[in-house]
């Protein structure tokens, strides 16, 4: 009897049974992952079956290796190897570590966020895991990262433990805890800003019926109407409004909403990038407080600030057009928008130098500015000239009181050319 239970001590196997259950486990899994592998392989290099079982026997091998070393190292930190109960905890517990063994899933971490308005004093990792050692009353809770973040100022506690996880799940932390006490962080709502199109200028935003169908029907809020500044701030048929459920959202820009028998098309809201502009020099890539340049008016070009401008004309400070310096129409704006833009897509560094190669000093910028203007001139003196042209010949065919075709086509000839010159 001593030997039987010496060599049931030194052998410690798992009985016939667990062994064909996990053997018929291990076969289950393997025919179901062949058959997935061949709805899913390429046709260019077809897997045969063979191959595919002996990727998935290495795979399965391999994960069982590795959690059997973990719960011997486990069994080893745990238990005393010179005790008594060696043999009844190996032939105990045979059944549950077979049944480890056999999960194939790896564990996912999980993230539990807390609030508290005095969690930054523990932005000291050792205060931190005093303060939750001390008031998260659970021995062997298993934290694998814990951390205050600075962007949002809550506490996180990450951790991949099944037990961990469920025991944080339904604990309130004390109200001592982190001094003013914590509770679980909210998720922010995702706003989803949409385009509403076509809705004629005749509708009244803030009418009672309007405002109820669009709030309980369709969930919209906050809706403005776009108008055009440069049309003397004339509304027009698009509206700009807020939606709370990302679900919501994509569910009205795919089917739209209807307003009595009338159906509109619903877009989500693009918002186009602005490069960053100096509200004191009007130039671009800095900003106005860290500006060492003179104060220059973005509407007229004088030396004073936007409120004290009398007015008298418009030009821009960057290009010297028609329109003030914060303007779309602006050529420099719409450069700085494009280089904006197409550097989405590209690597940090390539943006740095292609905005060190792209930048104009002041000496570059005036001759912009200047040509901008020669050309304008230019335009000019051509347009008077044809004027000139018309007038004069207008004059010889009423002083000779005959019909002249050779001042008509002058005439009609210089009509083509001034809306030609108009057009560019």
């Amino acid at each position: 009897m001593g030997k039987d239970k010496k060599n049931s001590k030194k052998s410690g196997t798992p009985n016939n049974d667990s062994q064909k259950k996990q053997q018929e486990r291990i076969n289950k899994h393997v025919e179901d992952e062949i058959s997935r592998f061949k709805c899913y392989s390429k046709t260019s290099k077809p897997q045969t079956s063979e191959n595919i079982k002996h990727k998935i026997v290495d795979q399965v091998t391999k994960n069982q290796k590795n959690k059997k070393q973990e719960l011997t190292n486990n069994n080893r930190n745990l238990f005393d190897v010179s005790s008594s109960s060696e043999c009844s905890y190996s032939t105990k517990n045979n059944d549950y570590d077979d049944q480890k063994m056999d999960d194939f899933e790896i564990l996912e971490e999980k993230v539990f966020r807390y609030e508290g308005s005095s969690l930054n004093y523990y932005k000291n990792p050792f205060k931190l895991k005093n303060e939750i050692d001390k008031y998260l009353n659970m021995p062997n809770a298993m934290i694998k990262k814990a951390f205050i973040n600075n962007k949002n100022n809550q506490l996180y506690l990450i951790t991949d433990d099944p037990h961990t996880c469920q025991y944080l799940s339904g604990y309130t932390w004390p109200k001592k805890a982190f001094i003013n006490g914590i509770q679980k962080a909210t998720n922010k709502e995702k706003i989803t800003c949409i385009a509403i199109r076509g809705v004629d200028v005749s509708i009244d935003l803030e009418d009672d019926q309007f405002k109820n169908l669009m709030e309980k029907e369709y969930q919209i809020y906050d809706i403005k109407r776009i108008i055009k500044k440069s049309l003397n701030n004339k509304p027009l048929p698009i509206l700009r409004a807020k939606v709370k459920q990302d679900t919501k959202a994509k569910e009205l820009i795919k089917f739209g909403i209807r307003i009595g028998y009338s159906s509109y098309r619903i877009e989500e809201w693009k918002h186009e990038p602005k490069p960053l502009q100096c509200k004191k020099c009007n130039r671009f890539n800095h900003k106005s407080q860290d500006c060492e340049k003179e104060t220059i008016c973005p509407l007229c070009t004088g030396n004073h600030t936007l409120q004290e401008c009398p007015k008298e004309k418009i030009e821009c400070s960057n290009c010297g057009g028609n329109h003030p310096a914060f303007s779309k129409k602006c050529i420099m704006m719409i450069e700085k928008t494009k280089e904006l833009t197409e550097s989405k897509n590209v690597k940090p560094q390539k943006i740095f130098e292609k905005a060190q190669s792209s930048s104009l000093n002041d000496e570059q910028l005036q001759n912009k500015k200047d040509n901008i203007k020669n050309n304008r001139n230019e335009k000019n003196v051509n347009v008077n000239s044809i004027l000139i042209m018309i007038i004069s010949n207008l004059s010889t065919l009423i002083s000779s009181k005959k019909l002249d075709m050779s001042s008509l086509v002058k005439i009609n000839q210089a009509i083509e050319n001034l809306t030609n010159l108009i057009n560019e």
